[in-house]
């Protein structure tokens, strides 16, 4: 029985026992590794002393990477990361006694001469050496600090870590998208966005309107993505003309606002200005003409050209008035409907043709306007209006649609919700009339829902 209980626990411990250990997959992945058991993740900060040059150190924030030697900034998330994953993913080719080169590090490179990469983690710091001289083959010689063996790596990951910190330095000015953005304002061109009511853009210099998304969205891309072509020296910023810019440009989001600062002409005859942030201390040239362009349009080409812009599917009822008629149509719910179901609600007894109800929203759901007004007034009083009620009436308010008088073949329209009027095609103003949604004589009326 004794002899059993010691068989049964010896069992027991081994299958613990190897149940830590790592198992094939993880063996295979390990084996050759220079820096083994450590990820890319782990890394909170690296450090890299290169011979006769200030040593770059680089520490993981809550927002990114930055750069905290020899100077502070905002640092490329995307190439620290691809650093890092080639150090800590570097595999060694072959590992030998340091004895059996001759010469000792005076050979490898490995002495006064040899690049250090130190990576700090929860689990401690590993420190990488790689020699100046190259390794037959084209490598390198390697070693972790503190050991007595050589490693013989891709001669990649030294041209990898022998670059000026400036290569680390973010390229992208703005660390927002277009999605954070709240409000926009380019300064002293009488230009500025704000978003609203389910998140749409609009204009509110120099006029207030509902503004073109396509249009604005384009602008604001290029924007907040404008990356350095270089960082110009300190010997540049005189004649950077920061003091009189061509353009300033605030962008808010809910937490934060940047100020974009576009200064002179580089004079380079490439499109490329001097540039500065209120976040950075760098002073970028970065390529902008394209954008700056688009500021000297006219103010409507940020206004929205849509007269009216929804999905029939939205719409719970709808009110159709022209004249003294007016008639109130829901959408017919139950087993028997179908999405282009609608009844008469008020009056009950109209003749509703259901199909010529949902043509109608179909017909003026993507209205475009003919032309954008500001600076006069519909000559008489609207003629007809479609009110659009939603089925989540309880999150979105009424929109009201107004149409009328004639102007010359066209005919004002007015939205409730916008604050200056549009002309629209006649044939498309003629099509919100009672009398059009009449079934044709001796056409059934409609089966109701179950």
């Amino acid at each position: 029985m004794i002899l059993l209980l010691i068989a049964v626990a010896l069992g027991a411990f081994v299958l613990l026992w190897e149940k830590d250990q790592p198992g094939t997959d993880q063996r295979r992945k390990e084996a050759g590794r220079v820096l083994p058991g450590l990820e890319v993740a782990a890394v909170e900060s690296l450090r890299i002393e290169r011979p006769d040059e200030e040593a770059i150190e680089i520490e993981r924030h809550q927002d990114g990477w930055r750069l905290t030697a020899p100077l502070e900034d905002r640092a490329d998330r995307f190439a620290v990361d691809g650093l890092l994953r080639t150090v800590v993913e570097a595999r060694a080719v072959q590992s030998l006694e340091a004895g059996r080169i001759e010469g000792g590090d005076e050979a490898t490179g490995l002495g006064g001469r040899a690049l250090r990469v130190v990576l700090e983690s929860e689990g401690g710091q590993r420190v990488l050496e790689i020699g100046s001289r190259r390794a037959p083959g084209g490598r390198r010689y390697a070693r972790l600090a503190g050991a007595s063996k050589l490693l013989i790596i891709d001669d990649t990951l030294w041209e990898q870590l022998d670059k000026d910190a400036s290569a680390w330095r973010d390229k992208e000015l703005i660390d927002l998208s277009t999605v954070d953005l709240q409000r926009v304002r380019f300064v002293g061109r009488d230009l500025a966005f704000e978003r609203r009511e389910g998140r749409k853009w609009w204009v509110t210099a120099p006029l207030e309107d509902l503004a073109d998304a396509g249009e604005v969205n384009n602008l604001l891309a290029a924007v907040v993505g404008l990356r350095a072509e270089t960082i110009a020296g300190d010997d540049e910023r005189e004649r950077a003309g920061l003091d009189q810019p061509t353009v300033e440009v605030e962008l808010a989001s809910e937490d934060q606002t940047v100020r974009l600062r576009l200064g002179a002409d580089t004079g380079a005859g490439d499109g490329t200005y001097f540039a500065t942030v209120s976040d950075r201390e760098a002073l970028f040239v970065v390529r902008a003409a394209s954008w700056l362009d688009k500021l000297d349009q006219p103010g409507s080409t940020w206004r929205s050209k849509r007269a009216l812009d929804f999905s029939p599917w939205d719409v719970g009822e709808f009110v159709v008035q022209r004249g003294e008629q007016t008639v109130r149509i829901g959408r017919l719910e139950g087993s028997a409907a179908s999405d282009s179901s609608w009844v008469a609600i008020d009056p009950a007894d109209f003749p509703l043709d259901s199909d010529k109800a949902a043509e109608l929203l179909s017909e003026l759901s993507l209205l475009d306007a003919e032309a954008l007004v500001d600076d006069r007034r519909p000559p008489g009083a609207a003629e007809a209006s479609l009110t659009l009620r939603w089925r989540r009436s309880e999150e979105v308010p009424d929109l009201v649609f107004s149409v009328g008088p004639d102007d010359g073949g066209q005919v004002w329209a007015r939205r409730d919700d916008r604050p200056t009027p549009m002309l629209i095609p006649a044939d498309k103003a003629a099509l919100i009339d009672p009398e059009r949604l009449r079934r044709d004589e001796g056409e059934p009326a409609p089966e109701s829902a179950e």
